[in-house]
């Protein structure tokens, strides 16, 4: 179903006034392999462990100074998105003399992640990742369904890229069936959403969420062979079709916002994240084209972008910064930090915005791909390219000298959890895929 949106925004508006110089595209292809190699080196037996010198739970407070309890243990976490990401992008790997590894090291994680796959269909959030024997324990015990979602993006991929491969294929029916179940169906009174997770949360509906699941079943329905499969065991008001059907129907009709043109966090959730900008229009593209406006609007003719900091984009709008609270309950809890002496972190205003560097790398997709959608219409592109330009050239300069990308800068909240500063798996693969203008969301998977 196609939706055209109300030309709202005069696409053809003069370029922002914008100061940074692009990267060459010889950067661009060594920020591209300096991330392959950073991300080789967080792989272990059939995993990747999600960030660099983690900040974890080795901290205890004095006078507003959050002081390290030496020797800071290692991460040996592997969150589930991320081993997702990794698939993907090892999936895309063209480095001469690394194809091959890579697309084993793509299948060695997914083979990893359909053992560990929850009977119900689901994953937890992350797992142990490392060489000794807890490798592939729980860490997180939480079946959110975004990481689930982006298991079966990745799984997908792999058919995309291996179509007679059959290895898979039960798992991704399985993932479907999981999210029908789970799903608040428009024909029982619901609102058409996917909930949460299945053992938490079971009131909450995220819109991302959603849109991840939007794509990945909008892929299973264009792969004949997956789209048979599933409808002879999911049929009715479980079928591809109508689990579909209603998560259209909750994105366009339930947590749209026509007044302000964007997506809503989610089910009674007013919170205006970065990625419903970013996901909505990768996902969603031509088949709900309010979403390209949404992102251009928002990122590109609005100026300054609520979102832009620091010549990169932050997690969220900058009103939510001005009203969110202020939380130094725990080390865990909502706080902004900069580095101090010896691995302390000092408190900073947890209200400022922040760099994210993964989100930066996802508006870069969104933005290659809106591009190609106005241009297609013949509407000028000039202040979308000039954005593109501006963030793929900070993602490439702030790349570390190992060839990873932190999470953030400040380390701050973004309303919904603490945000990481040290390089991480999913900074460091959106840089990638920003750089190759590759979109993981189905119907619209290709490179722009």
């Amino acid at each position: 179903m196609k939706r055209i949106a109300n030309a709202v925004i005069n696409l053809t508006f003069a370029a922002a006034s914008l100061s940074a110089i692009g990267a060459t595209p010889s950067q661009i292809d060594t920020a591209i392999t300096n991330a392959y190699g950073w991300l080789d080196g967080q792989y272990l037996e059939g995993c990747v462990q999600s960030y660099k010198n983690d900040i974890n739970d080795q901290y205890t407070i004095e006078n507003g100074v959050y002081k390290l309890i030496v020797p800071r243990a290692p991460d040996d976490h592997g969150y589930t998105y991320d081993q997702a990401l990794a698939v993907i992008a090892y999936l895309q790997d063209t480095r001469h003399g690394n194809r091959n590894h890579s697309a084993t090291k793509a299948w060695t994680i997914l083979n990893r992640l359909n053992a560990l796959q929850n009977a119900e269909g689901s994953w937890f959030t992350a797992y142990t990742c490392s060489t000794s024997g807890t490798n592939g324990a729980v860490a997180e015990p939480f079946t959110d369904v975004g990481p689930t979602a982006w298991v079966g993006l990745a799984a997908m991929a792999f058919k995309a890229r291996n179509p007679d491969d059959t290895t898979f294929d039960d798992m991704i029916i399985a993932i479907a069936g999981y999210v029908s179940r789970i799903q608040w169906k428009t024909q029982w009174g619901g609102d058409g959403a996917v909930n949460f997770a299945s053992n938490r949360l079971q009131w909450v509906a995220a819109t991302e969420h959603n849109i991840d699941l939007y794509a990945f079943l909008k892929g299973i329905r264009a792969n004949s062979a997956l789209y048979a499969k599933a409808n002879s065991t999911l049929a009715g008001d479980y079928s591809i079709d109508s689990t579909l059907d209603n998560i259209y129907y909750f994105l366009t009709n339930r947590v749209w916002n026509q007044a302000e043109l964007h997506f809503n966090g989610g089910r009674n959730d007013g919170k205006f994240p970065t990625d419903m900008l970013t996901f909505g229009s990768a996902s969603l593209g031509d088949d709900f084209n309010n979403a390209y406006y949404s992102l251009v609007r928002w990122a590109v003719e609005t100026s300054p972008s609520p979102f832009e900091y620091s010549g990169v984009v932050d997690f969220v709008h900058s009103r939510e910064r001005a009203n969110q609270g202020t939380y130094f309950n725990g080390w865990y809890d909502y706080f902004s930090a900069s580095a101090g002496s010896n691995g302390d972190l000092v408190i900073v205003n947890d209200k400022l915005q922040d760099a994210w560097y993964e989100g930066t790398g996802q508006m870069v997709v969104a933005l290659k791909m809106a591009r190609a959608f106005y241009a297609s219409l013949g509407w000028g592109t000039s202040a979308i390219q000039e954005k593109i330009d501006k963030y793929l050239s900070n993602l490439v300069a702030r790349q570390q000298g190992d060839g990873g990308l932190s999470y953030s800068d400040r380390g701050s909240s973004n309303t919904y959890f603490r945000m990481k500063t040290a390089s991480a798996v999913a900074a460091s693969t959106w840089l990638i895929f920003a750089a190759r203008g590759f979109n993981c969301f189905y119907p619209f998977v290709r490179t722009y």
